[in-house]
Parts: structure tokens; C-alpha cells; sequence
């Protein structure tokens, strides 16, 4: 039995959205970051009472591991951190040890995506501070979208042919084959 996965960096960028939805309300401008105090007053208690059954000991560790005194961008990027890990990397960790336990003659693949798309770009006009890629970023080299293909450049369609490979090969095979 096989278990493939793979993730973007940053993946926790769609967090940015639903505060985008509420920014003004709060007072801040979230294409310029997200305040410390935000932060620590709006995003920990919800994510501890909503994730952790409200295990209020765990904020403290939370604030620790991802609040930032620098500046409203770096703190963005802790929270965009923060979600890519409890909503993305722990699930996909957490499935590839489950996957595995009991069983050493098991494969998992995990690949992280790096090259950015034309989501990249669309996500970092709307937060300045984020340049990295976000959920399904890989699916535009795979699936352009429809007249977009000309914006192709011949480096995109080299990444959207590996991809094609990899999950073909995986598909057809249970395995990976070439490592580029």
C-alpha cells in the first residue's frame, strides 16, 4: 500500500481571506499585515477553542511559537505559518505516520511545491508581504486556465510535465521514478 501527498509552502495563506472579509472592522489593513495584538486577542483564543477544546494552557505555547514583535508582515507570515501547519502539514504528517506505522515495507511520497504560478502573483498584489505559494498552486501547471495557456512559459510547461509524471507514474506504478 502507497500514500502520496504533497504541499505547498505557506499553504495557511487562505486564512488571509476570511480576515481580509473582516479587517475593517478591526482596524487594520491587512495588505500591510497583521498586528501582534490581533493576533494574540482574535486568532489564538478561536483556534484554541475551535482545535484544542479550548485548552486554554495552550495559548501561551501558541504565542510563543508564532507571534512576532518585529513588524505586521513577519506576524502575517507567523499566522499564514500557523494555519499551514495545523490545517496542512500535522494532517499530512499525522496520515504519512499512520500510513506507515506497523508496516516498514510501506512507501509514502511527500513533495513540496516551490515554483510559484500565476496564483502566487495574484495572492501576493492582495498581501504585499506574502511570496510564497498557497493551496493548489501545483494545479495551474497541470490544468492552465483556459486561455491561459499562452502565458505559459517553457520553464511552467518543463514543471507541469515532471508533475504529469509524477502522479502518472505513482498512479500507474506505485512509484515516483524520476527525481529531476
Amino acid at each position: 500500500m502507497l500514500f502520496f501527498g504533497g504541499c505547498e509552502l505557506e499553504e495557511g495563506i487562505v486564512i488571509a481571506y476570511g480576515i481580509k472579509e473582516i479587517q475593517s472592522k478591526l482596524s487594520f489593513n491587512i495588505s500591510e499585515g497583521i498586528p501582534s495584538d490581533f493576533f494574540r486577542n482574535h486568532i489564538i483564543p478561536v483556534v484554541v477553542q475551535q482545535y484544542f477544546n479550548n485548552m486554554s494552557a495552550l495559548e501561551s505555547d501558541i504565542n510563543t511559537q508564532y507571534s512576532s514583535s518585529i513588524s505586521p508582515k513577519e506576524q502575517a507570515l507567523n499566522v499564514v505559518n500557523l494555519y499551514s501547519d495545523l490545517f496542512f502539514y500535522f494532517p499530512e504528517i499525522l496520515s504519512l505516520k499512520f500510513h506507515a506505522s506497523g508496516n516498514q515495507n510501506r512507501k509514502q511520497y511527500l513533495y513540496s511545491f516551490k515554483p510559484h504560478s500565476i496564483f502566487s502573483k495574484q495572492m501576493s498584489a492582495l498581501f504585499p508581504w506574502y511570496k510564497a505559494n498557497g493551496h493548489g498552486a501545483d494545479l495551474y501547471f497541470l490544468f492552465p486556465f483556459r486561455g491561459q495557456e499562452s502565458n505559459l512559459t517553457t520553464a511552467d510547461r518543463i514543471i507541469g510535465t515532471m508533475l504529469m509524471e509524477y502522479w502518472s507514474n505513482f498512479a500507474k506504478t506505485g512509484q515516483v521514478y524520476k527525481v529531476y
